[in-house]
Parts: structure tokens; C-alpha cells; sequence
């Protein structure tokens, strides 16, 4: 009877135990989504998409900022590793982008700032944060930083297609970057697509340990072209699905299909 009532505790106590993490997990979400955009618009720029976390919390960031200059700020960034402290380091990655993004115009000087501060934390501890950041002006003139994430693709509305490659180091971990953070100007014009995603896509795994790779993606979203931007998130999805099958899903989600529409008219609603 004491070997049971014994173990009637234990089950007891270790229950009560996850009822509460379940709980401060439910909270850090709650917290976690808050940090997110809930409008996708501005200005002539409207963007659609697919958020899909692994955990309760995620290591996946994004946001969409309207600048008192009438630029507009598109970030994306991916954190090392899974769960509560990928999510921490995108809560700082917010709160560090969003305290310096009207006072630093350079994207590459903004990133460099946020490695400064995030590496007197992370440095030697293994975590970081890989990032894009593009700043997009009323004339259609753009600036972009990329610190190892993922290429974004743009496709243009004459028909090409332009990856918007990496030229710096991970944010945060190390206080002296092997790369430099450099800033690349580029034009986007009314009827350019900006595809943005993490690697939770391309790195998706099958049973066979093949991955879904950057360049099935890449040709999905040409082959794409003529469809909306809610439908290139969809049979994206669904291709990643289908190329996992059976295979546990190992990372967070997150697909981007921004639109450039005319000047102060979106092209569409945002889904």
C-alpha cells in the first residue's frame, strides 16, 4: 500500500508538473504571436502567409513594418535549434530590430548592430539567428542584407527570376563575423513577387533521409508563376507534405509570397 500510494503521488506531482509547463508554454505562444504582424499591407506591398511552428513555440521571426520615410521593412530570420530558447532568440531579434530600424537605414549596419547585441549574450553558447532584411522605398529602389538565411526569390514580372543571395554571417554568434554584412541594392517593380521562407521547407526530410532542397522550391515557385499568391503557398505546402510522407516533421514552417503592387494600392487582401 505505501509502494502504491507512493507512486499515486509521484503520478500526481509529475502531472501537476506538466499542467503547468503546458501553461507557461500556452503563455510564451501567446506572447510569441503578439510579437508577429497581424496586417501584412503597406503601402503598395501585400504579402500572404504560411506559419506553421513545430512546437507550442517557434524559432521562425517575421515582420512587416511601415518606416516614417515611406520605406517598408521586411525581415525574416530563423532561430538555431527548436522550442523555448529558439523562441527567446526571436523575441530579442524582435525587440533589437524594432528599437533600431528608424534609426539605422543600411540593412547590413542594422544587422551588424543586432550581432553586437545578441552576441554579448550568445557568443560561445551556440545560439544565433539566421536573418534577411530588406528595406523597400516608394521609387521601387530596395536594399537587402543577407546573414546566411535562406536566398529569397524573387520573380519578376517580365519573367526572370532573381535570388537574393547571402553575403553575411549568422546574427549573434560571434562578436567578430567571419563574413561582413554588406548591403545589395536592387529595383522592384509593380508586378514583382518577393518568395521569402525558412529552411523547415527545404530541409524537410522523407523516410529515405532525402531532403526537399532549395532547388525543388525554387522550380515549384517558377513553375508557379501564373498562380496567386495563396495558391503558391498551398502547393508548396502540399509538396513539402507529400515529399515528407510518412516522415516526422522536424522544423518550424514559415512561406512568404509578398506582391508589389501600384503605388498606394495594394493588389490584393492579405490571407
Amino acid at each position: 500500500n505505501q509502494l502504491i500510494n507512493s507512486f499515486n503521488t509521484m503520478s500526481f506531482e509529475l502531472k501537476k508538473n506538466r499542467d503547468i509547463m503546458q501553461l507557461e508554454l500556452n503563455i510564451a505562444r501567446k506572447i510569441q504571436a503578439s510579437i508577429l504582424p497581424q496586417t501584412l499591407k503597406a503601402g503598395r506591398l501585400v504579402a500572404h502567409i504560411h506559419y506553421n511552428p513545430l512546437q507550442t513555440v517557434s524559432g521562425d521571426y517575421y515582420d512587416f513594418l511601415e518606416l516614417s520615410d515611406g520605406s517598408i521593412a521586411i525581415f525574416i530570420g530563423d532561430a538555431s535549434g527548436h522550442g523555448v530558447p529558439a523562441a527567446f532568440i526571436t523575441v530579442m531579434a524582435k525587440v533589437y530590430f524594432t528599437s533600431l530600424v528608424e534609426k539605422i537605414s543600411s540593412p547590413a549596419e542594422l544587422l551588424s548592430a543586432m550581432n553586437d547585441r545578441m552576441a554579448a549574450y550568445f557568443a560561445g553558447a551556440g545560439l544565433y539567428l539566421t536573418a534577411f532584411y530588406l528595406r523597400i522605398y516608394p521609387d521601387g529602389k530596395s536594399i537587402y542584407c543577407n546573414a546566411l538565411h535562406p536566398d529569397p526569390i524573387i520573380l519578376r514580372a517580365n519573367g526572370e527570376t532573381d535570388l537574393l543571395k547571402a553575403s553575411g554571417f549568422y546574427v549573434g554568434m560571434l562578436k567578430k563575423v567571419f563574413r561582413k554584412y554588406e548591403d545589395v541594392e536592387i529595383t522592384l517593380n509593380n508586378g514583382d513577387r518577393l518568395v521569402l521562407y525558412t529552411d523547415g521547407l527545404t530541409e524537410a526530410m522523407n523516410t529515405e533521409s532525402a531532403i526537399f532542397s532549395a532547388e525543388r522550391l525554387i522550380a515549384l515557385t517558377e513553375n508557379n508563376r501564373g498562380a496567386g499568391p495563396a495558391d503558391i503557398i498551398q502547393n508548396t505546402i502540399r509538396e513539402v507534405a507529400e515529399h515528407q510522407g510518412d516522415a516526422k516533421r522536424q522544423d518550424d514552417e514559415t512561406l512568404i509570397v509578398v506582391e508589389i503592387g501600384e503605388s498606394g494600392l495594394p493588389v490584393a487582401a492579405a490571407t
